[in-house]
């Protein structure tokens, strides 16, 4: 593990960034990684979110996410929060991620984000379709939202709405 700290004098606010190496965007498991980022990080619904936030009022907004690749790419959480409460923002921030791991997702968040998966999610791909058909060169967005969607299988809302408890939880043992 490496940790630095990078002091400004007279900042209010702290930076807070967890990091590891992750996933890549053709991994066996690439649905049931968002189904469990969605959960820990995905707004104001996740996780680190409720926690540092509503109930700790450290942050006005904490997140969580993979940067993925064709290789392995990172997956961070990060949160900026008040100086003062900097040590215990960084303990709690730990102890989510622990809890993602050791905790069991409730029927209530995998539903939450299964269907904001299903529903808002693949929203994304059908937008960049349509600003492709829209752009004045297709020619250099086509081949963008193409790699989006390149290597998914038909059926990949199926396939979400089908992720279960138990294997959000294989995830968590890995």
């Amino acid at each position: 593990a490496h940790v630095s700290f990078i002091q400004r004098p007279g900042s209010v606010q702290t930076t807070l960034m967890v990091g590891t190496q992750a996933i890549s965007r053709t991994d066996a498991d690439y649905d049931a990684f968002q189904v469990m980022n969605k959960v820990l990080g995905g707004g104001p619904t996740g996780r680190l979110f409720t926690h540092l936030r509503e109930e700790k009022g450290y942050t006005y907004g904490a997140r969580a996410g993979f940067d993925l690749r064709r290789g392995r790419g990172p997956f961070s959480a990060a949160a900026a929060v008040n100086t003062e409460v900097t040590i215990p923002s960084i303990r709690e921030m730990l102890l989510e991620l622990d809890r993602m791991r050791e905790a069991p997702v409730t029927d209530a968040e995998l539903a939450a984000a299964r269907d904001y998966l299903v529903g808002g999610g693949l929203g994304i791909v059908v937008l960049l379709g349509a600003a492709a058909a829209a752009f004045p060169s297709p020619a250099i967005l086509v081949p963008l939202a193409m790699a989006v969607v390149r290597g998914r299988p038909e059926g990949v809302a199926e396939e979400i709405t089908a992720v279960s408890v138990t294997l959000t939880e294989s995830w968590s043992s890995r």
